[in-house]
């Protein structure tokens, strides 16, 4: 099996976790599909600078430096079985 991306079920553990805010949370759903910060802006019809200030607060939420690392984090707590990922054949 391989990991493809995270359920949404998985994200909104991640998130009430971390007590990310609903915006944050879709922020952070969106890059883990893996869209850009500008590609995200777009989606949400929003600033890349707005983009961007979700992500510095939630690194601080999560106690990491950057996206890059809320990221990571979101993947070792799925590894740790904390947040299910799914999975497929």
């Amino acid at each position: 099996m391989n990991i493809t991306s995270p359920t949404d079920a998985c994200l909104e553990s991640f998130a009430r976790q971390h007590r990310l805010s609903p915006r944050e949370t879709e922020v952070l759903r969106l890059g883990a599909a893996g869209l850009s910060k500008p590609a995200t802006a777009q989606s949400l019809g929003c600033s890349y600078h707005t983009v961007v200030t979700h992500w510095r607060r939630m690194a601080v939420k999560v106690d990491v430096d950057n996206r890059q690392q809320v990221l990571i984090a979101l993947s070792r707590a799925t590894d740790e079985g904390d947040v299910p990922f799914a999975r497929s054949a």
